[in-house]
This record gives C-alpha cells, sequence and structure tokens, in this order.
C-alpha cells in the first residue's frame, strides 16, 4: 500500500506541467515595448498608421560660415573640415531663434 501510494505522488508530480502562459505574455509586451521605443527612435521606419500617433522628433539643421563669411543652414552636414553647430529646429514652431548681431 505504501508502495503504490509513493507511486502516484511520484506521477502526478511527473505529470504537472510548466505554465508558460506567464512567460509567454512577459516575451510579447517585452516585444511590443522594444518595437515601440524603436519606431520612437527611429520615426521614419515606422508605418504610417503608427507614425500618425508617434510625437514629431525635432529636424536636424548644421550651422556654418562658409568662406566667404556667411552664415549657411542646412540639413545636410557641411564639408568635412567646417565648424558647425547642430541644432534642433521644431516643423511645428514658426520661428527659429534669432542670433545675437555681431556687428
Amino acid at each position: 500500500m505504501m508502495a503504490s501510494r509513493r507511486r502516484d505522488e511520484l506521477s502526478s508530480r511527473s505529470r504537472r506541467r510548466f505554465n508558460f502562459t506567464p512567460v509567454l505574455v512577459i516575451l510579447v509586451i517585452a516585444g511590443v515595448l522594444g518595437l515601440g521605443a524603436y519606431w520612437y527612435v527611429n520615426p521614419q521606419s515606422a508605418p504610417t498608421l503608427v507614425r500618425n500617433y508617434l510625437p514629431q522628433a525635432p529636424a536636424r539643421l548644421y550651422k556654418w560660415e562658409d568662406e566667404t563669411g556667411r552664415v549657411q543652414y542646412s540639413n545636410q552636414p557641411p564639408p568635412t573640415g567646417v565648424r558647425y553647430e547642430m541644432m534642433d529646429y521644431w516643423e511645428d514652431a514658426n520661428v527659429i531663434p534669432s542670433q545675437p548681431r555681431t556687428d
């Protein structure tokens, strides 16, 4: 009687299966959050439906002086060897901040 009872306990323990549901839920949530973070950092790679709901990132502008001394603004970096300053431009703003005059 004792041996059969012990055999039943062992067989019931070995029949228990690991519940993968919490692990699967955690993996799905981590995947969704990771994808959302990637799209937030790289909004151009997000689908259009998602892109409409992401906050707009500022546009990157480069400011430098050319060889004649004129200040240039561009969304492309200047030629190599030219000192420049990077500026963030928010497209929903109406103005670029004014620069102090250097007369």
